[in-house]
């Protein structure tokens, strides 16, 4: 996961391009998979059964599924320590959600944070910006077509397509909140809304060829249309775009719950902790509603899925030395997101038509839910339609209704921000056009990314020799962890 938090993005609640827009777009995630299991290890035909010194014979799986209620309550145990704290009509929603491929964001949107580094403000900031409560056009994105660059600008000039920004860098885009107008105190109108943004991970594979797309292939049709608007004759009839289509692209979405997420993590030095800045008190200034949360405890945990054998060796199979976790839920998902959508608005009102469609998620995966390692099957989706602005996620149990200020850009790179001053071996090659921003739900990988471990630990992680060739002392990227 990224590990960065970010706040003070001024969005309005949900995906209108109004800020005090009439209607909004909201797009519900359902998940439902299947689980594959080990149920036994026996000496026999009865399940665990007998020792391992007996050298079990007998092996058995089982299956379960997972719905989007589970997820829930694998969320609400961190929350609020309790798996049940959700309604039965509690959702996971999209807020503020960009699926397309065709979209990019505003340059007050991109440089929100610091605006020398691009490093995000801190947990309720006074926004050091000078972008503050103010919405920007469209409400911090835009549709954005093919330029013919993969990074730069398009360097025409006196054309339409003249210094345009390339799209395909950001998707999918937006926050997750649990949505829930059945928790009491609450209603449809005034739903419960939590920011659990922190609980997921999303990567999207970049792909560059000579289509110029970035990281989505796409059936689109796009025209321009002029429109009639009421107004005084000395103004001019505006042109809007128009279009419809289907967008792919290849997504890992993971989720956990669990201390291995850095930001349910207290652990010394992780800055990622949403936990560890605030109040309690929903009167201060900092208000934190997530003050001092943490994720499944594996110290409380005899068997965290993490430390191999930290269970102490017990002979007989049926032990009981552990203890249930049957809220631990830690899993990762891959596969094609297929997005089909058109281009309308959202309010009569709205200067700009905005994407409205649905997609679907065909996934395999494995994970560790319940302290058993699992491997997955099945799908997810995200159904989007427009609702009263009123009835979606603004404000909730943040303080004030500053949803902004508690925004979580998982998908933020440091080395990617500014993205005008990324370099390559110390050589700036100026990418030109945002990418990984502190903005970003979804981290954006590298078409040549892969696992080196000099590379991702810094460090060769044992005295181990170099692999492959024992003269090549000078690359990490060439040391492999094995032991010394």
């Amino acid at each position: 996961m990224k590990k960065t938090l970010i706040t003070a993005v001024a969005l309005v609640a949900c995906a209108g391009t109004q800020l005090f827009a009439q209607n909004a777009k909201v797009g519900v995630i359902t998940f439902a998979l299947s689980g594959q299991y080990q149920n036994s290890v026996s000496v026999s035909t009865a399940p665990n059964a007998g020792t391992w010194s007996a050298l079990p014979g007998y092996y058995k799986t089982s299956t379960s599924k997972i719905a989007t209620a589970d997820i829930l309550k694998a969320i609400g145990i961190v929350t609020h320590g309790n798996a049940g704290f959700y309604s039965s009509k509690a959702q996971l929603v999209l807020v503020q959600g960009e699926l397309s491929g065709f979209f990019n964001l505003y340059p007050e949107l991109a440089a929100v944070g610091d605006p020398t580094t691009g490093a995000p403000a801190t947990i309720q900031s006074d926004n050091p910006t000078s972008f503050t409560e103010t919405t920007p056009p469209g409400g911090g994105t835009f549709v954005a077509l093919a330029t013919g660059r993969h990074f730069l600008p398009n360097p025409t000039t006196g054309l339409p397509a003249s210094g345009l920004w390339p799209p395909g860098h950001h998707q999918p885009w937006g926050q997750i909140f649990v949505q829930d107008p059945g928790r009491a105190g609450f209603s449809v109108a005034n739903p419960l809304c939590e920011n659990v943004t922190f609980f997921f991970s999303i990567t999207i594979e970049e792909c560059y060829d000579c289509f110029y797309l970035n990281s989505f292939i796409t059936d689109t049709t796009f025209k321009f249309k002029s429109v009639s608007q009421n107004g005084p004759p000395c103004c001019n009839t505006p042109e809007s775009l128009q279009g419809n289509g289907k967008d792919r692209y290849y997504m890992t979405l993971s989720f956990d719950n669990t201390r291995n997420n850095p930001y349910l993590d207290p652990a010394e030095g992780n800055a990622a902790y949403i936990g560890a800045y605030g109040e309690t008190d929903p009167t201060a200034a900092d208000y934190n509603p997530y003050f001092g949360i943490l994720g499944v405890n594996s110290a409380a945990l005899v068997a965290d899925g993490l430390s191999a054998d930290l269970l102490p060796y017990v002979d007989s199979i049926s032990s009981g030395i552990g203890r249930p976790s049957p809220y631990t839920m830690r899993f990762t998902l891959n596969g094609i997101v297929t997005y089909t959508w058109a281009l309308k608005l959202i309010n009569q009102s709205d200067v700009a038509l905005d994407f409205l469609g649905n997609a679907s998620y065909a996934a395999n995966g494995y994970g560790f839910i319940a302290l058993r390692c699992g491997y997955l099957t099945g799908t997810a989706s995200i159904a989007e339609k427009t609702l009263a602005a009123s009835n979606c996620c603004g404000g909730g149990m943040l303080k004030d209704g500053l949803w902004y200020d508690w925004w979580y850009g998982t998908g933020w790179n440091q080395a990617q921000s500014p993205w005008d001053n990324f370099s390559v071996d110390n050589t700036p090659s100026g990418f030109g056009s945002p990418i990984n921003m502190a903005a970003d739900l979804s981290y954006h990988l590298g078409f040549d990314e892969e696992y080196e471990p000099g590379e991702q630990w810094l460090t060769n992680p044992t005295s181990a020799a170099p692999q492959p060739t024992p003269l090549d002392v000078d690359n990490p990227n060439n040391f492999v962890p094995v032991g010394p």
